[in-house]
């Protein structure tokens, strides 16, 4: 700023601080005298002033009279002017109150202009006479603000912390086999999703979900596929930080708004809208704990619960498919990372575990695929039921790098749209795991 505009604004300050009829002093905790921080919103809605070593007495602190907050326009024309504004203090995610932060918002409910270039905050100058001030960046400084660098994408892909997490995965496992050739499976789910707006804390995002699983063994084929535009937003603890995410207090929608479940035999279909709602809780380090990128073990466990809604248009007992679809589906994921010392060739292990129940309500199919006595070709036998589907999957990931690793893989359950049985399969192969930054499980789990 230039020096024409500081030394009157000195000037006005120096004359508000002997005139105005404030009162003695600040209270302060312990006898430690307090200094102030003043950060300005970055939508300009509230100045937030922080006090270090000492809080200030709440009844002063919340006393609009006690504060002065003088304002200096970058117009070298205009003059500095006393900005009316509310005290209060800062509510944390979680319902409590911080004391060591004020947040003093305009008076009618308006942004701080945008042509400000000095905003002087003082607080009982008759006492202590605490004194703190924001500067607008510079030019270099506000274009850059105004023009993110691509590493402050909230969208951008990283490698995923779990499978959990991950907008982009693929597992392809080779199973061994005695008496025949190996087969080769594939597990791929490609899941981004795009933030509708940067202002709205619950974090609303748009974007699709496509998921494939094929196992090649001569006697199970369960080859399932699944696409459909997705959104997501959280419905409760909407701007919580990272311990009120993951200590059971937010609750996260998860919506695949209509798309097919097919498989690549083409004797089932069905159309199905799913939504979903997850819960979140960190088992360690304990939620109420700091945690960082660094943690050598975090472990987390997310239960589940929704409901399926479609149609089936043809299965493999009634070439007209069996009609209405509705499932209720349960279930939970587990995960834990552990990084390993440096010097072992492996960069963390990630463990996961996966269960699912969908519950029914009308007659679906089911598929069991067996190999009749004095035969070597497997066969279909087809059923209608409203039987409980349940599927597990777990999963042990030796990640040599952040993203990509080998993985151990056990499953066993039924997978739509024909339910076909997999009956404990296990298999080894190469995985790979990219998230976005903006996702909310990443964010949350280093």
């Amino acid at each position: 700023m230039r020096q024409t505009k500081i030394r009157p604004a000195l000037a006005l300050i120096s004359t508000l601080c002997c005139s105005l009829p404030w009162g003695s002093g600040v209270a302060r905790a312990q006898d430690s005298k307090p200094t102030v921080a003043v950060v300005l919103d970055a939508k300009r809605s509230f100045i937030a002033v922080t006090f270090s070593g000492g809080k200030p007495d709440a009844a002063k602190a919340l006393d609009s009279a006690r504060w002065r907050v003088v304002a200096i326009p970058r117009d070298g024309n205009a003059n500095p002017f006393v900005l009316p504004t509310k005290p209060e203090f800062y509510k944390r995610p979680n319902g409590t109150t911080d004391q060591a932060q004020v947040r003093l918002v305009p008076s009618n409910g308006k942004p701080v202009a945008d042509d400000i270039d000095l905003l002087l905050v003082q607080f009982d100058p008759q006492g202590t006479g605490l004194i703190g001030t924001w500067k607008a960046p510079g030019p270099q400084a506000a274009e850059a603000a105004t023009t993110p660098a691509i590493n402050q994408n909230p969208d951008r892909f990283v490698a995923a912390t779990s499978k959990e997490s991950a907008a982009l995965y693929f597992s392809g496992l080779y199973s061994p086999a005695i008496g025949s050739p190996a087969q080769y499976s594939i597990d791929a789910v490609v899941n981004p999703q795009f933030h509708l707006t940067s202002e709205n804390p619950c974090n609303p995002r748009l974007g699709f979900n496509a998921q494939a699983k094929t196992d090649k063994r001569p006697t199970v084929d369960p080859d399932s596929y699944t696409v459909s535009p997705s959104f997501s937003s959280f419905v409760l603890g909407c701007g919580a930080d990272a311990a009120s995410l993951f200590s059971g207090r937010s609750v996260l929608l998860t919506w695949n708004i209509l798309g097919p479940e097919f498989e690549a035999k083409g004797k089932d279909l069905n159309v199905v809208s799913a939504a979903m709602l997850t819960d979140f809780f960190r088992l360690w380090p304990l939620p109420s704990t700091p945690t960082t990128t660094k943690e050598r073990f975090t472990a987390y466990l997310s239960p589940t619960a929704g409901l399926e809604i479609g149609t089936n248009l043809k299965n493999g007992v009634e070439a007209n498919g069996s009609g209405t679809i509705l499932r209720g589906v349960a279930g939970v994921d587990f995960s834990a990372r552990y990084l390993v010392p440096k010097g072992y060739g492996v960069k963390k292990i990630l463990l996961s575990s996966s269960y699912r129940a969908k519950i029914p309500a009308f007659s679906e199919i089911s598929t069991n695929t067996v190999i009749p006595a004095g035969s070597t070709k497997a066969i279909d036998i087809y059923s209608l039921s409203t039987s409980t589907r349940n599927h597990v999957q777990d999963e042990l990931d030796f990640m040599f790098t952040d993203a990509w690793g080998i993985t151990i893989k056990h499953e066993y359950g039924r997978i739509p749209p024909a339910f076909r049985l997999v009956d404990n399969t296990t298999g080894v192969g190469l995985v790979f795991m990219f998230s976005q930054a903006g996702n909310s499980k990443q964010k949350a789990q280093p």
